[in-house]
């Protein structure tokens, strides 16, 4: 039941806002500058005894979110957000530079190991390779709103805003509305490299 209400940061060696397990709130998260690795990290460690994550965030102004579990014991609970406003303009290494930094190549959303992900509204621009990993142990997946524009623009493997990736089925997968404009006509909105999505 941890309550925070917002968390501002700029020239971050790796993540501004993680936890390794737990439960609260979270009002906004604001990167105002250099991120090494993401802006959000829910993530289980893979030694010792971490609790699930529960959390919700109000508002994430940066580039790069992930909700996933270094343990594959550990499936989070729940990752709720607001506002997910993410763009790959703002993927920017900390200084001194942070030696797991990704680069302009990195997802804006990487979602793995979750009973449930829900976000009202997500807004990604200008990521050059997918925006947006779906992987294992999934099960309910939901977006109020997605709007998309100048992504992969420079992925030629996937070609896709929403990839799922590895051989989990995904429970289910939602979206409200979905709004935006594809690269060119040989890019997909949602694609699987398997036959289990």
């Amino acid at each position: 039941n941890i309550q925070i209400e917002g968390i501002i940061g700029s020239n971050i060696l790796r993540v501004l806002f993680a936890s390794s397990g737990g439960q609260g709130e979270v009002g906004f998260v604001l990167a105002t500058g250099g991120v090494g690795y993401k802006d959000v990290d829910l993530e289980p460690n893979a030694e010792g005894l971490y609790q699930p994550n529960n959390w919700h965030i109000g508002h994430v102004y940066g580039s790069r979110v992930q909700v996933v579990s270094a343990d594959e014991a550990v499936q989070n609970e729940n990752a709720s957000f607001g506002t997910l406003d993410l763009s790959g303009d703002r993927i920017i290494d900390s200084t001194p530079a942070y030696s797991g930094h990704s680069g302009s190549n990195d997802f804006a959303l990487s979602i793995d190991d979750v009973r449930k992900f829900h976000c009202d509204n997500l807004t990604i621009r200008n990521y050059d390779g997918v925006p947006v990993k779906l992987g294992r142990n999934a099960d309910n997946i939901s977006f109020g709103k997605v709007d998309f524009g100048a992504v992969g623009t420079a992925e030629i493997t996937y070609k896709s805003v929403i990839l799922h990736l590895g051989s989990d089925p995904i429970g289910i997968l939602s979206i409200g509305l979905l709004k935006g404009t594809l690269h060119n006509n040989s890019r997909y909105i949602l694609r699987s490299d398997t036959e289990m999505l």
